[in-house]
């Protein structure tokens, strides 16, 4: 696998001109980087996130990186099924066709169980159930791009790798919720999901990487006492954003990762599914999810 340098060195012999990603969560760390990358190898490029005032500046920086490009900024909020289909909507009235759909969206908090007018934790919304509805929303893009021939990658941004136990009599975590369940459930969950979606549509490439430490606005949710430290560590230990972006990229753009299901490494290494990684937890994860997001 690629360091960080023999990845750029990669990256600069890529050209995505004619190609569009949506980035979801791309105003600011990982997806931010991730973005701005890709536009300096001609890509166009939708970001989605919360942040106008952020999405505006980007998207100008978008456009000095690629003038020939299509950049835009959209509104999204995971949290909410709703305006994920909303969203969903627009952008299939919008395009026809979409390369490479980016998921960093993240939501970092030490409360509880905190649920939305939906009645699903917040945490869990953007972790997974939200990820996994825009995906499932915007599979017939991704099919169209696939059908031309050309690339059609996901890549959902988040904990590959670090699952723990399947609580298969509460898989939405409403009795056995703490953050060390909320942690490993979504990162459990997004592995099977990467390989039901891959079973299901062969011809697009789905992942889930674990970024490693990285320096980005997310501590920003922690209490003081906790922020400060997270902070020091992240300076002493995290990788570059931009860093980051250069892998990020890397598994975007490769033939080795054009086809199939891959849990990856800060590195872009291919990890091996745990224990919990069970043809019975695939699809009791699978049918419990659309039958809580539709």
């Amino acid at each position: 696998m690629p360091s960080f340098a023999a990845a750029r060195a990669y990256n600069a012999t890529v050209n995505l001109a004619n190609k569009r990603f949506l980035v979801v969560g791309g105003t600011s760390g990982i997806g931010q980087a991730t973005a701005l990358k890709l536009a300096s190898l001609h890509a166009s490029i939708s970001v989605a996130g919360r942040n106008a005032t952020a999405g505006s500046t980007l998207v100008a920086q978008l456009s000095d990186l690629n003038p020939k490009g299509h950049h835009e900024f959209l509104p999204i909020d995971m949290t909410l099924m709703k305006d994920i289909r909303r969203f969903a909507a627009a952008y299939r009235n919008t395009y026809t066709e979409l390369n490479g759909l980016v998921i960093s969206a993240g939501f970092m908090t030490m409360k509880g169980r905190t649920e939305t007018v939906e009645g699903i934790d917040q945490k869990m919304a953007v972790h997974y159930y939200g990820r996994a509805l825009l995906i499932k929303e915007l599979l017939p893009l991704l099919e169209a791009a696939s059908e031309k021939g050309e690339d059609s990658r996901v890549l959902s941004i988040f904990a590959a790798g670090l699952g723990g136990p399947i609580h298969f009599e509460d898989l939405d975590l409403k009795t056995t919720y703490n953050l060390k369940t909320t942690a490993e459930a979504t990162s459990g969950y997004n592995d099977l999901l990467v390989n039901e979606l891959s079973i299901r549509h062969p011809s697009i490439s789905f992942m889930h990487i674990a970024p490693g430490v990285i320096e980005t606005p997310l501590t920003k949710n922690l209490p003081l006492y906790l922020r400060v430290p997270a902070k020091i560590l992240a300076k002493l230990m995290a990788n570059s954003p931009d860093e980051c972006a250069e892998i990020m990229t890397y598994v975007l753009t490769s033939d080795q990762y054009k086809r199939g299901w891959w849990l990856l490494s800060d590195k872009g290494e291919p990890l091996k599914p745990q224990k919990y990684h069970t043809d019975e937890a695939r699809e009791a994860v699978w049918k419990h999810t659309n039958s809580l997001i539709g």
